[in-house]
């Protein structure tokens, strides 16, 4: 009776993942499964070029994983603006949303990471090429 009972708690433990952590390789615990890696368009990306309302800027953009953004534009007189929005993929193109893009208030641009590991951004013939920033 007691063999029955004992057989029927490890398969009850095992069931839940408790006591059957034991993988090849000779691991004890549960075996945590690998995390997805962030999408290629997650971190932080450097760009240069000309406001046309502020001049020539350094344009730093963050694209966080849970979908949120910051554009930070660093200004040749040594301030700078911020502005918060979103991100995300829809059907292969990058929309980005938020005060700073447009008078909509969202942008829509094609986007492509090259061998090199640099961001390219094309919107209506205009290319603009971001770096990966540490």
């Amino acid at each position: 009776m007691k063999a029955v009972w004992l057989c029927a708690v490890l398969a009850a433990l095992c069931w839940t993942g408790c006591c059957c952590g034991i993988e090849e390789g000779g691991t004890d615990g549960p075996v945590e499964p690998d995390p997805e890696p962030p999408h290629p368009l997650v971190g932080t990306w450097q760009t240069r070029g000309i406001d046309p309302a502020l001049g020539e800027v350094e344009a730093v953009l963050l694209l966080e994983e849970d979908g949120s953004l910051r554009m930070t534009l660093l200004l040749a007189g040594g301030g700078q603006r911020s502005f918060p929005g979103s991100w995300e993929l829809v059907e292969g193109e990058l929309v980005l949303k938020g005060a700073y893009f447009g008078a909509d208030g969202e942008s829509r641009v094609r986007w492509s990471i090259r061998d090199d590991g640099a961001l390219v951004l094309e919107e209506e013939g205009e290319r603009q090429v971001w770096e990966r920033s540490a």
